[in-house]
Formats: C-alpha cells, structure tokens, sequence
C-alpha cells in the first residue's frame, strides 16, 4: 500500500511520518507492506507522477484556514489532474466542525472524539472517498484507517481477480475465439 503525507508544517508532518510508521511495522508482523511518501508543499505532491492509495494531508495555507479549505481544493486538483476514484483522502484540520459547505453536519466529529471512528466527517463534495480528521491525529485512529484501507484493496484486488478468471474462463463467443484461444494455449 501506498501512502503519501503532505503537510506544509515540519513538526506537524514528522508527526504524522512518526504515526504511520508505526502503523506501517505493526502490518510488516502480518505480512503487509504500507509505503511512506512524504512531502512539504502543494506543489512537491503536484510534481509527483504517482497515485497513492491513501492521501494524508495536514495542509493550511494560513492559521485562519481552520476548515481545511486550501486541503479541499488540493483533493479536488488531485482527483482532475489523475482521475482517482479509489483513493482515499484525509484531511487534517484543527476545527472539523467549523461552518463550512464542504463539511456535512449531520456527520461532523463530537468534540470528545476518543474513538476513531467518531473523529471523521465524511465530506461528499469531490468524492465519497474524502474525509475530514479533527485534530491531534491519535495513533488508534492511524492504525484503523491502514487497516481498513488495507482490507478494501484486499477486496478490490479479490473483485478484479474474479473478473478477470471470469474472461478467461467463459465459453468463446465463436469459432474465431475458440481458435485463438487454441492458438495462445
């Protein structure tokens, strides 16, 4: 699994390599390899050709952004500029619950979030794939969403390889198709 980090503030994107990382040995015990991609600015991430699976950003352009509305059109230049339909986007701001058009109210986080599911808001404005993280990022909710992610690739991967043993197996069409699979074989 791919993960990319982005965040403008050093302290904030150490942090946030620091929590993953540990997440990321807890998978290497069962098997599973998760991939840390950290960068510093908008326009480092921009510059890289890569899709990741799962985007982290801690990203605020000044300290009254505090609904992450400068992350919100990174995810949305993101998704124009490569098509990501699969990829799951977090976006990590101070205030989830501010007054924004972005953020669903009947979803928004408690302000006692302890448990992880409780401190995402999901936000449908680009894409079901988007969510908001209430600050300080905890490392239960960081192992739970690699996990999850880890189980819809899981999942994804089990879909594609049915339909592709599907395609293979199923009965040619007509003698022309019967004779190249007899001709590959």
């Amino acid at each position: 699994m791919q993960v990319c980090i982005c965040s403008n503030q050093y302290g904030e994107r150490k942090q946030l390599e620091r929590l993953f990382q540990r997440s990321a040995d807890k998978l290497i015990a069962s098997g599973e390899i998760c991939y840390l991609h950290t960068y510093g600015s908008e326009g480092a991430l921009l510059a890289e050709p890569m899709n990741f699976d799962l985007y982290m950003l801690d990203y605020q352009e000044d300290p009254g952004d505090v609904t992450g509305k400068k992350a919100t059109a990174l995810v949305q230049d993101l998704a124009q500029r490569r098509s990501l339909t699969t990829s799951a986007f977090y976006l990590a701001v101070p205030q989830p619950d501010a007054p924004s058009p972005a953020v669903c109210p009947e979803t928004s986080p408690s302000p006692d979030a302890t448990a992880s599911t409780e401190a995402i808001a999901s936000v449908s404005s680009v894409s079901p794939r988007i969510f908001y993280v209430k600050k300080p990022v905890l490392q239960a909710f960081v192992d739970e969403i690699l996990k999850n992610r880890l189980n819809e690739l899981k999942e994804e991967e089990a879909r594609l390889k049915q339909a592709l043993w599907e395609e293979e197996n199923r009965p040619p069409k007509n003698l022309k198709e019967r004779f190249y699979r007899w001709l590959n074989n």
